[in-house]
């Protein structure tokens, strides 16, 4: 909910939408409240938004759940479709499948905004296999999108490109919207670096943080020894910030193994409104997004966020746009995790970023001028012109 919440400000915004029906799958309430420092509160959504959240159905049988989820899911959106006749349909993400539905039984035009390769992402970090009904599922419905949507809005350059050269989607159907960042919750803040670096008893030492999940498509728990080694090349004492929503005592006995002490070490999940402090606090940042053959296609709204604050990024290779261009504007490092030489060549470069002054501020501007919301409201602007009904002429 936390990204979606911009996008539907912008829609909100625009004199020639009249209202927004917001329909969302809601997971238990305790995966919320587990997960409550990605959730901003409803509250925040704008006027003209009706929310209308669909809890999930929960099963024993994991893959029944999926089943029954989708049917009931699909169901309720026909039906809200029927009833309330939308003129768009935006589809974020894997829910676009239920745009080419409505489309094909209403004539509904749709768009599919964040459109990934979501399970070319499940297979390459072997979540999926390649015989697994999930993945076949999934990349036959990708497949189905890519022909039937009006707009298929991606988050890197890097796949539009893929999508327009190797799978031949015409240009006019494609549009690129990275993750973006709020510039103002967002920022380098002497203040509360001086407060929180206080609070976590970090004094001199070098602070380094990570905002994000293990497992999945994000690096296992063990490839945390890496700091280790980043710690010799960097040449001082590290504090370690990990805000997570995982149980945080497997990651504290991780950390604990590669040779930290317990006072270099803060683990916990934390509100998203007070993420921003803690990493004013630090003074680099890493990215635990897995490395694969399709890690090209993401755009990691943490990367915005860090580099909004002014944080130098350590990030493994090939993960979105900022794989093209991180190391030459200056804006942090690359390096493959379970490689210590990388590793230690990478901190070499960080230690010569931190070393320049007024560093956080030039990043900070990187990160503003490549993660700006334009693109996001010039590609609104476009659909808006392009699907905008036309006013009635009276009798």
């Amino acid at each position: 909910m936390a990204t979606v919440v911009p996008h539907l400000a912008a829609l909100s915004a625009d004199p020639r939408v009249e209202q927004i029906w917001l329909f969302s799958p809601e997971r238990p309430v305790e995966d919320s409240i587990a997960n409550h420092h990605d959730l901003p509160s409803l509250q925040s959504l704008p006027t003209k938004v009706q929310h209308y959240p669909l809890p999930s159905l929960q099963s024993r049988l994991p893959l029944l759940s999926r089943l029954r989820h989708h049917q009931r899911w699909s169901r309720s959106l026909s039906e809200a479709a029927q009833q309330l006749k939308p003129d768009l349909i935006i589809c974020r993400g894997t829910s676009a499948i239920h745009g080419a539905s409505l489309q094909r039984r209403l004539n509904i035009p749709y768009v599919a905004e964040s459109f990934e390769p979501h399970a070319e992402y499940m297979r390459q970090t072997a979540t999926w296999s390649r015989w697994d009904p999930k993945y076949l599922v999934q990349r036959r419905w990708e497949r189905q999108v890519k022909r039937s949507a009006a707009v298929l809005i991606t988050v890197s350059q890097g796949y539009a490109r893929h999508l327009q050269q190797q799978e031949g989607i015409l240009p006019a159907r494609l549009h690129t919207v990275p993750c973006w960042v709020d510039a103002q919750r967002f920022r380098f803040d002497p203040q509360a670096r001086s407060r929180m670096r206080q609070q976590l008893g970090i004094g001199n030492r070098l602070a380094v943080v990570y905002a994000g999940k293990f497992g999945g498509i994000y690096s296992p728990l063990h490839e945390l020894a890496m700091l280790r080694h980043l710690q010799a090349s960097l040449g001082c004492s590290l504090h370690i910030i990990i805000l997570t929503s995982a149980d945080p005592e497997p990651v504290r006995w991780q950390l604990l193994q590669v040779g930290f002490e317990a006072h270099q070490l803060f683990v916990d999940c934390v509100p998203h409104d007070h993420v921003g402090d803690y990493l004013n606090a630090a003074d680099l940042a890493l990215s635990f997004i897995n490395s694969g053959p399709w890690s090209f296609a993401c755009s990691a709204i943490k990367h915005g966020e860090y580099w909004a604050c002014g944080l130098p990024l350590l990030m493994p290779p090939g993960v979105g746009d900022e794989a093209q261009w991180l190391e030459l504007e200056g804006a942090g490092a690359i390096a493959c995790f379970n490689d210590p030489t990388q590793v230690q060549r990478a901190g070499y470069r960080l230690k010569a970023i931190l070393a320049e002054p007024g560093h956080r501020q030039r990043i900070r501007s990187i990160g503003l001028r490549l993660r700006s919301p334009e693109p996001m409201l010039s590609t609104y602007n476009h659909l808006m012109e392009k699907f905008q009904t036309p006013p009635s002429i009276p009798a």
